[in-house]
């Protein structure tokens, strides 16, 4: 909701986290389909299909179905075509569909969303600050070697070395998020 506040029903099983994580995370689900999703609907233009309102294209037409929960997503299609307008307003002049992405453009979270996005540029932001902070403070305890010991120098290197790592891990994620279904053990 615009308050901020979660629907009746919804809020308990929503966990509480920033909203750029919840934005960042959000890919882990969301890209499972992306690439199946992106050359799926390029198969179906190949095929003629086009999902313009007042088109006879049939969705079922071109697609095997054989689920009973793909009948939401007939029932969507029809709808789409139907009542609204019959799919994505491309702007004038523009092919329906844009050329076929290369893998990276279909997982790109920057572009697709992390530039435009206050809370995610701002988070993008404090984790460069703070992955450079992991790594001066691990440069440091090496430097301050003489004072706290090895064995604190070598183990607070190591702890900063470890969270600057995981930073950079973090920092990725505002920018690329791929999934592939072959390595998903």
């Amino acid at each position: 909701n615009l308050d901020g506040t979660y629907p009746p029903g919804i809020g308990a099983f929503a966990t509480p986290m920033p909203k750029w994580l919840l934005h960042i995370t959000a890919s882990i689900f969301l890209h499972q389909d992306a690439a199946f999703l992106h050359h799926q609907e390029k198969i179906l233009a190949e095929r003629g299909y086009t999902a313009t309102s007042g088109s006879r294209d049939d969705y079922v037409d071109k697609v095997y179905t054989p689920n009973a929960a793909d009948k939401n997503i007939i029932t969507f299609r029809r709808w789409l075509r139907s009542r609204a307008g019959g799919g994505v307003p491309w702007p004038r002049g523009t092919e329906e569909l844009p050329k076929r992405s290369r893998k990276g453009e279909v997982y790109d979270v920057y572009h697709s969303h992390v530039k435009d996005c206050v809370y995610c540029t701002g988070a993008l932001k404090n984790a460069r600050r703070a992955r450079v902070g992991a790594f001066a403070a691990s440069a440091l305890c090496v430097a301050l070697r003489p004072q706290i010991g090895l064995a604190a120098a070598l183990g607070g290197a190591i702890a900063s070395a470890g969270v600057g790592g995981a930073l950079g891990k973090l920092i990725g994620m505002f920018y690329t998020y791929e999934f592939s279904h072959a390595d998903n053990d």
